[in-house]
């Protein structure tokens, strides 16, 4: 399975349109802070969300856990986990959970790394903001694999 990993739009919604029309997936994973973007764009498949620190009055979960193939997955933002100082406390968190991958926002720079044993991944910032590019990953999932890709606008 297809899915499009992206955070932090921030009101970006025409580069979530171009990522969502270059990649083709079959399911969106969104970090946050822009969380009301996703209701601009064109996209028939499924949308799996969060709230970021910049969201309000919205009715998303600022933790989503999610059991696709044989992987439990955790969606957050990460400022409830202060990961701009570092992201054990979300590793641990996660472990609790039961997950074994972490996808987050939040910091605006992409991050892949095994921490207590759970794989945390930030795709970076759609928007630019903050950063050099527009990032944002692709990750490929079934039974058997994890394949995560780092992309630019």
């Amino acid at each position: 399975m297809k899915i499009l990993l992206i955070s932090d739009s921030h009101g970006h919604y025409s580069d979530i349109q171009r990522a969502v029309d270059l990649e083709n997936p079959e399911h969106i994973f969104y970090m946050g802070d822009g969380v009301e973007d996703l209701e601009k764009i064109k996209f028939n498949g499924k949308i799996d969300a969060v709230l970021g620190n910049n969201d309000y009055n919205l009715d998303y979960p600022l933790v989503k856990i999610i059991n696709l193939y044989n992987y439990k997955i955790m969606l957050t933002h990460g400022h409830k986990f202060f990961v701009p100082t570092g992201i054990k406390i979300m590793a641990e968190y996660a472990k609790e959970q039961g997950a074994n991958l972490v996808f987050f926002g939040h910091t605006h720079h992409r991050f892949d790394e095994i921490v207590n044993g759970i794989r945390c991944v930030n795709p970076g910032c759609i928007c630019g903001q903050f950063d050099e590019y527009l990032s944002y990953a692709v990750l490929n999932l079934n039974n058997n694999t994890v394949e995560i890709e780092f992309k630019e606008l």
